[in-house]
This record gives structure tokens, C-alpha cells and sequence, in this order.
């Protein structure tokens, strides 16, 4: 595995391969063409999370790619393990390594939602994690609340 942070690569979506239009209030419409130049908001999320995770686990995922919806944004973050949570794996300590994960996770679920919420200008309800050892990926999902739904409504 090459460890050079210059050849980590950033795959990144445009919202418009998920949609057609951008969701009320979602940065980067154009608002003579309704359609989205979603990149921006794409890259900045992806730079948001492994920032995030670069400072608070000491390394950043290889490569990540952020899919934008009207309903939510999806991190797919790839080769993320760190040194000593490949260790614990190695060493048939699968489960412990997982639990360090998602402490690492829920330790940057505030800073992660509240990026989202100013970079999409919408309200995060859910925050979801899931990884896996083999292949080592992770993902860290925000749904997004409805822009219809009346407060404290169920959609």
C-alpha cells in the first residue's frame, strides 16, 4: 500500500448521476436550469469527513467518495483502518477493532453533522455507520430531514 497522503485519490459523484434536480435549498442549483453543479458540496463533505478523521485517528481512508440525494448523503470511505486497528484484526481481535472504529465515529458524529447541515444548508436526522473489516470500507450516512414534512412529523 502506497502511504504517500499525494497519491490519495478523492472519487467524487455529481449529485446530478443520483438525481435530477438538487433538494430545496441544497447549495449549487442553478436556478435558471434547475439542475445541480454538485461537486462543491460532494468535495467539500468527502474533505470534511477525512479531515475529521485524519486529525482525531491520526489517519485519513485512502480513498473516499460522497453520493448526494435529496434524502441523504453517503461517505464511502475506503482503506480507512488504522495501524493499530489492522493489528487488532491480525491478531483475531476483529471485534475490538470494530469497537474502536465506531467510537471513532461516534466521537466525530457532532463536528461530521453539523459540516453537512452548513455545507447542504439542511437538517441532519440520522447519522449512520457501518464498516467492515475485508475489504476495509466504511460508510457514514446522514439522512436529511424532509423539506415538506412539518416539524416533529413522521415521513
Amino acid at each position: 500500500m502506497n502511504s504517500d497522503p499525494r497519491q490519495r485519490v478523492h472519487h467524487l459523484r455529481a449529485l446530478s448521476d443520483v438525481m435530477t434536480a438538487p433538494p430545496a435549498g441544497l447549495p449549487g442549483a442553478d436556478e435558471t436550469s434547475g439542475t445541480a453543479s454538485n461537486g462543491i458540496a460532494t468535495t467539500e463533505i468527502s474533505n470534511t469527513i477525512v479531515h475529521l478523521l485524519r486529525v482525531h485517528s491520526g489517519r485519513a481512508p485512502a480513498k473516499t467518495e460522497t453520493a448526494l440525494t435529496a434524502e441523504l448523503a453517503v461517505v464511502t470511505l475506503r482503506d480507512c483502518l488504522t495501524t493499530t486497528e489492522r493489528t487488532l484484526v491480525d491478531e483475531g481481535l476483529s471485534a475490538l477493532a470494530m469497537e474502536v472504529r465506531t467510537a471513532l465515529h461516534d466521537g466525530i458524529q457532532a463536528q461530521a453533522t453539523a459540516a453537512v447541515e452548513e455545507i447542504t444548508g439542511r437538517s441532519v436526522v440520522a447519522y449512520l455507520t457501518a464498516q467492515q473489516q475485508e475489504p476495509d470500507l466504511a460508510i457514514i450516512a446522514f439522512v436529511f430531514a424532509s423539506p415538506t414534512a412539518p416539524s416533529g412529523s413522521r415521513t
